[in-house]
């Protein structure tokens, strides 16, 4: 036999062994997602095919999120795997999503954060946890907030704030007096509390949209240095190196990119943040979608448009007899399902469906009946309560 008929049937049974190995992947990673069903009263969950694969048998049920979900049974929250079992005792008043590794869970009227493995690292006597991120936690006290060091075990801050917001790049905004400055992942104030404003709270693409007290909006590095002028009547922070500002607050407006160079030759009302390379826009109370270069994905043609970055759809609505009605489209701007549900919204867990909604939603999407659907528009779960 020769040489080369013997390489090519190595490489070809090589490559077979590496198609069922990526092929197997796939399809633990599709049995493993899990979605969040309620029927007569009861939660359970489907997988991506609408198969219930854990029964309704639950008080009540959140979304998975990194493989495990938080369910309630007799009064009490534990959390279970996706395939049902119990990985976390029922010992909880109130639980919530895991999020790098660490969840907030209630004892009593106190929160605290547990692992993966149910073990508090922040023991449950507090009055409120929250903004988890960058390894970061902030922890209110007796209304007053502090900042924990989730991989060092301490405290970085003691308890002298009444507001601050979460780690982003390194910095973590916090309020001291009427103002707002950064404090460094040490604690230690490195841009002091001048700032009359800071927009979204934090910094993004290495600048930060801060607010002088003259009431005009610029932009600043990690030094404090102004890089764009305070020049803008309202200003939105950078996302993929762009960010929308208006010359006078109600104007139209424009993106920028870091030097302050105008960018596109197209003004808009109102606009989201880039993400993926699309951005929702507003023109003329009509809402659509650009891409990257400034060209239209979706001409400004709906009353609503939002879009759910990551998961390639969009979702929007027009008015019918006066009540809003939502539909989903890709992100070509193609309509998968039809503006006919009450609500429809990107779920906070590791579910990749889009949730649909049918009934009364005006004062809680809880109140309605909840489905799923695919982005080929398939009703993949027929909304129930």
């Amino acid at each position: 036999m020769n040489t080369f008929y013997v390489n090519f049937r190595l490489m070809n049974r090589i490559i077979i062994l590496i198609f069922f190995f990526f092929a197997s992947a796939l399809s633990i990673t599709r049995a493993q997602n899990r979605c969040v069903i309620k029927s007569d009263g009861k939660y359970g969950y489907i997988d991506t095919t609408g198969k219930i694969v854990i029964p309704l048998i639950y008080e009540y049920g959140i979304q998975f999120s990194e493989g495990l979900a938080a369910v309630k049974i007799n009064g009490k929250w534990g959390y279970i795997d996706t395939s049902g079992r119990n990985k976390i005792d029922f010992k909880f008043s109130g639980a919530e999503h895991f999020s790098n590794g660490y969840a907030r869970v209630m004892v009593d009227t106190s929160w605290g954060v547990i692992n993966r493995a149910g073990k508090f690292v922040i023991k449950p006597n507090h009055d409120m946890v929250e903004y988890m991120n960058e390894g970061f936690i902030a922890i209110e006290k007796n209304e007053k907030w502090a900042f924990f060091d989730l991989k060092r075990k301490k405290y970085i801050t003691k308890f002298i704030y009444e507001e601050l917001w979460s780690f982003h790049e390194g910095l973590a905004m916090v309020k001291i007096g009427k103002n707002y400055g950064f404090i460094n992942t040490t604690g230690k104030i490195v841009l002091e509390p001048i700032y009359r404003q800071v927009r979204m709270m934090s910094f993004s693409c290495g600048l930060a949209c801060v607010r002088n007290q003259e009431g005009k909006w610029g932009y600043i590095d990690k030094t404090g240095k102004v890089i764009i002028d305070y020049k803008f009547g309202e200003a939105n922070w950078f996302q993929e190196n762009k960010a929308f500002v208006q010359d006078n607050w109600g104007e139209p407006g424009y993106f920028i990119d870091r030097s302050g160079k105008r960018i596109f030759d197209k003004s808009f009302d109102n606009v989201w943040a880039f993400k993926d390379g699309l951005c929702g826009v507003t023109v003329n109370e009509k809402h659509g979608i650009i891409d990257s270069t400034g060209n239209w994905v979706v001409e400004p043609k709906y009353d609503w448009i939002h879009v759910f970055y990551h998961d390639g759809w969009i979702a929007y609505f027009n008015r019918v007899d006066g009540n809003a009605k939502w539909g989903i489209l890709n992100t070509k701007g193609e309509e998968v399902l039809p503006a006919v549900y009450s609500n429809v919204v990107k779920n906070d867990g590791d579910c990749i469906l889009p949730e649909i909604y049918i009934g009364d939603c005006s004062n809680d999407v809880n109140e309605c009946k909840r489905g799923y659907a695919n982005l080929s528009g398939e009703i993949i779960w027929q909304p129930t309560q």
